[in-house]
Formats: structure tokens, C-alpha cells, sequence
């Protein structure tokens, strides 16, 4: 992981995974009033590369549904599955994690489910 980047804990993760679905919105982002610049800073990163890894990235996205579905229990035809995804995608590279790292440390962190 990452030195300078915000802990990937529960509570930032719960707080990342809680704007899952704001790339689809237009106008102030709903973690601009937060508390926690730096949380704020990395959740707008997240969401750049999330949208980008929505956009242009299915292939990148898609290999990630059999690992993380039995976690989540998402359906795979889903908008909201790829937004998921896309954002995990996002988490991953950003903080450098393997597919074991993501998949026993991280995500089972997240108790959020939308």
C-alpha cells in the first residue's frame, strides 16, 4: 500500500463505496463538503479513474466479477455492478494492491452495499 494515501480502512472504504454511483451525476460532487481533505482529494482521484475505467476499461472491469461477486452478490448485467467495479478497479491501482491483497484485506472491509 501506499505511504501518503488516506488508510484503507473501514471507515474511508465505507466513505469511498458510499459515492460509488456519483460519476453519473452532474454538478458539486457530495464528498466536496467533507471534513477530510485528503479523503475528499482521494476520493475525487478515485472517481476520475473510476469513470475512465467505466468508459474505457470493460475488459479490466469484467475481470474482476467472479473474484469480488461472491462478496457483494451483484448481478452481472448490471450498470451498477460496473460502477462497482470500476471504482474497486480504481482502489486497486491506486494503492498498488495485488488480487489477494484486494480480495482478503481490503474488501472485505466494506460493509456499504447499494
Amino acid at each position: 500500500m501506499r505511504q501518503d494515501l488516506p488508510e484503507l480502512n473501514q471507515s474511508n472504504l465505507n466513505r469511498v463505496f458510499e459515492h460509488v454511483y456519483d460519476v453519473v451525476h452532474d454538478g458539486v460532487p457530495s464528498h466536496a463538503n467533507m471534513r477530510d481533505d485528503r479523503l475528499s482529494g482521494m476520493i475525487a482521484a478515485l472517481q476520475a479513474m473510476q469513470y475512465f475505467n467505466f468508459r474505457y476499461r470493460p475488459n479490466d472491469i469484467n475481470r474482476l466479477f467472479p473474484l469480488t461477486s461472491p462478496i457483494f452478490g451483484y448481478k452481472r448485467s448490471a450498470d451498477g455492478t460496473s460502477l462497482w467495479l470500476a471504482l474497486i478497479v480504481a482502489v486497486q491501482e491506486l494503492y498498488g494492491l495485488t488480487d489477494e491483497q484486494l480480495l482478503q484485506e481490503v474488501l472485505p472491509q466494506v460493509t456499504l452495499r447499494k
